[in-house]
């Protein structure tokens, strides 16, 4: 009994500090310029990207190379549906994906 109180305990406090965390860090940005602008504030920016298979990489490394920020993957906990267009090519957007500055 005291071990479930004890789970249950540490399972809200992981939920909570998960809620904490994504609703102050990240930021949605629909076009390289809005990317480029919640960059600068720090945190992840979810974006709707073309592929996170090899035929993205162009465009990974477009983010890289003109806003200096890495796509760091997409949320392994949640499952996300893309919408739109790629915000860098502009092809259908297959994956919700997170950029996100190293500092």
């Amino acid at each position: 009994a005291a071990k479930a109180i004890g789970y249950e305990i540490t399972k809200n406090l992981i939920k909570q500090a998960d809620d904490w965390f994504f609703k102050g860090h990240v930021h949605d940005a629909n076009d390289m310029k809005e990317l480029d602008a919640k960059l600068k504030k720090g945190g992840f920016v979810r974006v709707n990207f073309c592929s996170d298979a090899r035929d993205g990489e162009a465009c990974a490394g477009k983010i890289k190379e003109q806003l200096h920020a890495d796509i760091r993957g997409v949320r392994a906990d949640k499952e996300e549906r893309a919408s739109g267009k790629c915000i860098v090519c502009g092809k259908k957007a297959n994956v919700v994906v997170y950029a996100a500055r190293q500092y």
